[in-house]
């Protein structure tokens, strides 16, 4: 999916299209060769040569031509170079790449960091994110270093740099990491300000991403003023349209209608931020109108979610769920999965509010489903990236002492017929030896350094997850018990959801053994206390000071663990009893906030 949106604004947006060049295998060979800093900038007129001639006959030749000249002078840079030619012409002809062609490429980005060109390793590291890495996390990883080097050595010297900041930009917002979403989208901005009504697309891409990025992060004010900004650009869009025809014309100007839309919405999202909820409406209808007209369906969505939610405000339930519903079914078939979750949680919160309680349970649980899978899915995502820097990290290491190794070896045989200047330059490669050693060790200490780190990181990362269940699990409690105690006693009869809905309440003895590992993430001394300075608590008494500990009240308490809050009463007693402060006056809640971890319990 990323890939895919990567590929179509790269293609649509090259230069590429204009003039056609026909390269001799000779000619490219004389552009890879050059090793200075506009090596970016020529290789890429052999990519725009490549995409404008598509020639399989006279490709094949190029080919065959290219692998005998690199079989006759072997060159590491020129390998690269033909390697990633190879690899466009790949996906320009195929969309994927074979067995032989994607080893060919791995095998090109292991050797890549053997050479001492930073430009080409970032050029290389931009082709395999963008076109061939279908993982977030891999995405992010590789380009970030591109960009990192295109940075250092300058954003002129290389085609295009904005595209992989936006691409960047996109995975971050993917990742729900929205400063950095902003940070990357406006970097891009900044590196695409000549020429703007010729990247018409990508400069309404960037405002996009920081608008809705802002509009993430609660800042009302500039989610409006960056979707402002493509509002504004519009009629210098449409007013070079006729004149750049050509650069325009996969898009006409229906393209321009879509982009109005996206616009609208967004300051619609910003003025909802603000309760400005009569102007969001009238964007958002109008953005809907538009949406529905293009097929842009998860926009439409978009729109519906923030539309029922200003419904909700007014108090119009009945419209807000007809809109909910409406969402759900157009993310649905976008597969536009934030919208689709968020509709379900709306959709079960307007039942709720209609009494209608069968369905709001039904999408809760929808909703709750969703979410937790998402949620998931993100954190695996974030740690995968964490981890593939160390691993890069070692990697380089063992690849450099690798190198080191074979042309320490080749320097052995020759000393072994040398005389006494081969003597002396043994030493001095014995010295050299020993240096990189000491260098490699200290690289290793500073590996392990990472690692621990990184395993600190996972270890709060988990516990965050698990406060995170703790917190969806009280919620679930709360909202479960307070529709309990909505429907009358003979709903509670005669209800066969009212059963299943006290049954998936109770905490089983399976629940109480996941609840207690997230429990004792969260509070890892407090059961063991409870242990030492009562011996003789039962495990009954430990589940219930949990779940105060997690400030449920008794009616919440006594549903998740099936009994009445009368009984519920006679285990606080009984606890007292045998805690030895029966005399006491005090609450359940009282005697967890004061119990003390040093040995004492008040």
């Amino acid at each position: 999916m990323l890939k895919n949106v990567f590929y179509i604004v790269f293609i649509c947006f090259s230069p590429g299209f204009l003039k056609a060049q026909h390269l001799t295998s000779k000619e490219l060979i004389a552009i890879w060769k050059t090793a200075d800093v506009t090596q970016s900038i020529k290789a890429e007129e052999t990519y725009k040569d490549l995409r404008i001639n598509r020639d399989s006959v006279k490709l094949k030749k190029i080919f065959a031509e290219l692998d005998e000249f690199l079989k006759r002078n072997p060159d590491e840079r020129l390998y690269i170079r033909i390697v990633m030619y190879k690899t466009i012409a790949a996906f320009e002809y195929y969309k994927e790449l074979n067995e032989e062609e994607w080893k060919e490429l791995q095998d090109a980005m292991r050797r890549v960091v053997l050479l001492d060109d930073e430009q080409l390793i970032s050029e290389l590291y931009s082709l395999y994110s963008e076109q061939f890495s279908e993982n977030v996390e891999d995405i992010i990883f590789y380009l970030s270093k591109a960009a990192e080097i295109m940075q250092k050595i300058g954003a002129d010297h290389f085609p295009l740099v904005y595209q992989r900041f936006w691409y960047l930009s996109y995975c971050f917002f993917s990742l729900q990491e929205y400063d950095e979403a902003i940070e990357y989208a406006k970097k891009g901005l900044n590196l695409m300000v000549k020429d703007q009504h010729l990247e018409f697309h990508n400069f309404c891409l960037m405002n996009d991403i920081i608008g809705a990025s802002y509009y993430e992060l609660g800042d009302a004010e500039n989610t409006i003023r960056y979707y402002q900004n493509i509002l504004d650009k519009l009629p210098e869009y449409l007013s070079y349209y006729g004149k750049y025809y050509d650069i325009y014309k996969a898009y006409e100007k229906e393209f321009a209608k879509i982009w109005s839309a996206v616009a609208k919405g967004g300051i619609a999202k910003g003025y909802f931020l603000q309760r400005k909820y009569d102007e969001a409406t009238l964007l958002l209808e109008d953005n809907i109108r538009i949406s529905l007209q293009t097929k842009q369906l998860n926009d439409v969505s978009k729109a519906q979610n923030i539309l029922a939610q200003i419904h909700v405000e007014k108090g119009n339930h009945h419209k807000a769920l007809q809109l909910w519903k409406a969402s759900n079914y157009r993310a649905a078939a976008s597969k536009a999965e934030k919208y689709f979750i968020q509709s379900l949680q709306g959709i079960a919160k307007s039942f709720a509010a209609l009494g209608q309680y069968d369905s709001a349970y039904h999408y809760n649980n929808k909703y709750y489903i969703a979410q937790q899978e998402l949620f998931n899915r993100i954190n695996h995502s974030k740690l995968k990236s964490i981890t593939a820097r160390i691993e890069y990290e070692k990697l380089r290491v063992e690849l450099a002492e690798a190198n080191t190794d074979v042309h320490y070896q080749k320097n052995i045989r020759n000393l072994i017929a040398g005389t006494a200047l081969v003597l002396l330059l043994l030493f001095f490669l014995v010295y050299i030896r020993y240096r990189f050693r000491q260098n490699m060790k200290l690289q290793e200490l500073e590996n392990q350094r990472k690692i621990k780190e990184i395993e600190i990181n996972n270890a709060n990362r988990r516990v965050r997850q698990a406060e995170q269940q703790l917190r969806t699990f009280r919620e679930k409690l709360i909202q479960n018990s307070l529709i309990i105690e909505s429907l009358s006693d003979t709903e509670r009869e005669a209800s066969a959801f009212m059963q299943k809905l006290i049954t998936t309440t109770i905490l089983t003895e399976d629940d109480w053994e996941h609840f207690k590992s997230q429990f004792t993430m969260v509070f890892p001394f407090f059961i063991p206390a409870l242990e030492q300075i009562y011996p003789n608590i039962t495990q009954s008494d430990i589940r219930y000071l949990c779940l105060v500990k997690l400030d449920l009240n008794h009616k919440e308490i006594a549903a998740a663990l099936g009994i009445s809050p009368a009984s519920l009463r006679v285990t606080w007693h009984r606890f007292k009893k045998r805690a030895g402060i029966a005399n006491q006056e005090i609450s359940s809640h009282e005697f967890v906030e004061e119990l003390d971890f040093s040995g004492q319990g008040n």
